[in-house]
């Protein structure tokens, strides 16, 4: 039975009786703040720094290519010309 929906219920069902009805919230909340690592954990100006350039990249016709602090570069996929934006 095991791998079947039937043997799936039927461990939930021991599950909770050995371990408390709330045993899959318990177990999902320790994973939750377990996490720590990865992406741009803690780093807030990182994580807006990625998501603005994500953002401000179109898939029709341009290129990103590098940010300064006033200017956003991009190249014309076309003309190969490089264009500046005031940010």
């Amino acid at each position: 039975m095991a791998g079947t929906k039937e043997g799936g219920q039927r461990a939930a069902q021991t599950n909770k009786l050995r371990y408390g009805e709330d045993f899959y919230a318990k177990i999902g909340s320790e994973g939750g703040k377990k996490g720590y690592t990865g992406g741009v954990y803690g780093d807030s100006e990182r994580a807006r720094e990625i998501g603005a350039k994500g953002g401000a990249i179109s898939k029709r016709g341009k290129t990103f290519l590098n940010q300064d602090s006033e200017y956003r570069y991009y190249m014309d996929n076309e003309t190969h010309e490089v264009e500046k934006y005031a940010l």
